[in-house]
């Protein structure tokens, strides 16, 4: 009976061996990722200190904190959860490798240099719910050419490497990425953005609005 026993638990050893050598890398680090590698603040993600390509924001976080991924050099795809309402202060600043970013319709807000030098993004989309976009949040995004504006946002416009407001009354941002070397800017622009215009290096001619204050 000891030997059967021995024998039973020998191989149930081993195929347990066998199951988790066969586990995807990428699982096992996700799950570690969940674990280990997000440090939080009640639904506050404060700081992301793991090595993943891929990350998922989970669904009980609600705010992505000031810096929280900055200056990762391995981010390349954000995930971000449903229920995360605001993206503060320079939170995926400088994270070169990221390439592609789409905010969800439950955000609402995006703080001042947000994705400033990302400079391997290519591609953004804002969600319907975003309300507020502070200050450079793409400063210095040297490949971004263009953002896409769900059709249900009623608070900003994109048209031709720039976003503005849904009036066209303020300009956030001439995209660092935007080809174009002269811009003949709306004649109802009021406000510039701080950093607007900051990182683009083909820009040559600004014809400039007469109602600027």
């Amino acid at each position: 009976m000891t030997r059967r026993i021995r024998r039973l638990i020998g191989g149930i050893f081993i195929i347990t061996a066998i199951i988790f050598t066969q586990i995807p890398p990428r699982l096992a680090e996700a799950a570690s990722v969940a674990k280990e590698y997000f440090l939080l603040d009640e639904d506050t993600l404060t700081e992301y200190t793991g090595t993943a390509t891929t990350v998922s924001v989970s669904d009980d976080i609600k705010v992505i904190g000031e810096e929280a991924f900055a200056n990762n050099p391995y981010l390349g795809v954000i995930n971000i959860g449903k229920n995360v309402k605001e993206i503060r202060h320079g939170a995926f600043a400088n994270c070169t490798y990221l390439n592609r970013v789409i905010i969800p319709d439950n955000v609402t807000s995006i703080g001042s240099a947000a994705f400033s030098g990302c400079t391997g993004l290519i591609n953004v989309s804002l969600g319907a719910g975003v309300e507020e976009i502070g200050d450079g949040v793409f400063a210095g995004c040297k490949n971004l050419a263009g953002i896409s504006v769900s059709r249900k946002n009623d608070d900003f416009k994109y048209e031709a490497g720039v976003l503005y407001d849904d009036t066209q009354q303020k300009i956030y941002t001439y995209l660092s990425g935007n080809q174009y070397p002269a811009y003949q800017m709306p004649n109802s622009v009021e406000h510039i953005s701080p950093y607007g215009f900051w990182g683009n290096e083909n820009l040559k001619e600004v014809y400039l609005s007469s109602r600027l204050c």
